[in-house]
């Protein structure tokens, strides 16, 4: 028999759940215990986290004068300021933007890189290379050096030949 500390009945050990390290009693009865125990799932308040359903807000028809229903997930481009669904959009540009600044940011990458090479060929005093060589100049992995090349020829800016099964680059012009 033992007394509940929360409501002073005197109840039989079988009332009682043990404690974690299993030697002992627990203070409560189970019956105190439950009533202080919260829930493991709180019910969600009404309009409290994500919404049940797609929200959509009435925007103005300009041709009809009816209102049409506009969904809420569109966002603006920064750039061109067209409006395109969030799922299309990449950091806050449309799909168009975005192409185009991906393809601005490869020909700064490659022109630089094209710049470096040069600057490799001069202190080496020859026109063709390995990739290889330009691995170790930039201290990178082969991969990254033959996927730039492979990129700066389909641009025009290198070209490559075959020689004893190595394929060689020279800058062209």
């Amino acid at each position: 028999m033992k007394r509940c500390c929360t409501c002073g009945v005197i109840k039989p050990l079988t009332e009682y759940n043990r404690t974690l390290s299993g030697k002992h009693y627990q203070a409560q009865c189970n019956d105190c215990e439950s009533l202080q125990v919260t829930p493991r799932v709180m019910p969600k308040k009404v309009g409290h986290g994500k919404p049940l359903f797609r929200e959509y807000s009435k925007v103005p028809d300009d041709d009809n004068g009816v209102d049409k229903v506009d969904k809420v997930d569109k966002i603006k481009c920064k750039t061109c300021n067209t409006r395109v669904d969030k799922k299309r959009s990449h950091q806050g540009l449309c799909p168009a933007c975005w192409e185009k600044k991906r393809r601005v940011a490869r020909e700064k990458r490659l022109k630089g890189l094209l710049e470096k090479i040069k600057e490799m060929l001069t202190t080496t005093d020859n026109d063709w290379f390995v990739a290889k060589t330009l691995a170790k100049y930039y201290k990178k992995g082969y991969k990254w050096a033959y996927t730039n090349l492979v990129e700066m020829e389909e641009e025009g800016l290198v070209e490559s030949c075959y020689k004893d099964r190595k394929k060689y680059w020279k800058i062209v012009g």
